[in-house]
Parts: C-alpha cells; sequence; structure tokens
C-alpha cells in the first residue's frame, strides 16, 4: 500500500481489463489526447495495453514476464517514431513472483534469457529459445512448422 501512496496522482491513470468497456474507451481517449498535448500522463495498467491499444509512450516499465509480453509493452514505446532518440523500455522484477502455472513458467524463461544478456534481446533468435525454453518447462514438444503457402518462399 505504501508503494501506491507514493505515486503522483495528477496525470496517473490505472487502465484495467475488468473497467466497464466504454469507461475503458473514455479513459483510453483521454490519455491519448494527453500525449498529443505532451502533457505528463502514467498509466498503470493490466495486460490490457499490451495488444489491441495503441498507444506511444516515451517511457515503458514493465514487471518482467515472458519475452513475448515484454515485447508487446515495448511496442508501446516510442511507437509512432516521433521521438528524437530511442523510446526507453525498463524491465523490473516485482516483490512477488508471478502465480505458479504459466505465467511463473514464462516469467522464469523470460528471466534466464534476460540474464544471459546477448545481443538485441527482443531479437527473433531469442524468442526461438524464449519458446524452446518455455515449451519445455511446461513437457510440451516445441516444433516448428513451415507451412508454405502456393507461390510463397520459405
Amino acid at each position: 500500500m505504501s508503494r501506491v501512496k507514493r505515486i503522483p496522482s495528477n496525470g496517473t491513470i490505472h487502465l484495467s481489463g475488468l473497467m466497464c468497456g466504454q469507461h475503458r474507451s473514455e479513459v483510453i481517449a483521454d490519455v491519448k489526447r494527453q500525449l498529443e498535448r505532451g502533457q505528463p500522463v502514467r498509466v498503470i495498467s493490466t495486460q490490457l495495453v499490451e495488444a489491441g491499444v495503441d498507444v506511444d509512450f516515451p517511457v515503458v516499465y514493465r514487471a518482467l514476464t515472458g519475452l513475448d509480453s515484454i515485447a508487446q509493452a515495448a511496442g508501446r514505446c516510442n511507437r509512432e517514431g516521433k521521438l528524437s532518440e530511442m523510446g526507453r523500455v525498463v524491465i523490473f522484477v516485482p516483490p512477488k513472483p508471478a502465480p505458479i502455472g504459466h505465467l511463473r513458467q514464462a516469467q522464469d524463461c523470460g528471466r534466464q534469457l534476460l540474464q544471459q544478456r546477448l545481443g538485441a534481446p527482443l531479437s527473433p533468435e531469442h524468442f526461438i529459445t524464449y519458446f524452446r525454453q518455455l515449451y519445455w518447462k511446461k513437457g510440451e514438444v516445441f516444433q516448428f512448422i513451415k507451412l508454405k503457402a502456393p507461390g510463397s518462399i520459405l
């Protein structure tokens, strides 16, 4: 609770998939307006903004999780390329681990991969390694299936 009290209320907005659809749409529109005006805005959100919400922040903070979710969150940072420099994505370790199951397995795989510091963390090669590790933890066989559409080159 003490951490939440330290977050400035001015310009801080909460977004969640549990919000009423209309209210959520209004809040997202308000966030976009503030960003367009260059006003400071902090959005504390569930995974809602990781897919399907088109917003562009100069800085994104994301709790450690699977590489796929980190990539989705990073996609909200300098999305439109308006900044003169790259945007900033900060991955932090939350005070408690993810719940046991898929989320914890994804978090563990993401942590292992990011700790290796092997070049660009969101490179395609890292995703191959990430999903191999994740499916191995899940006890499932991960196979690469190449589908070739007529006339395509794979």
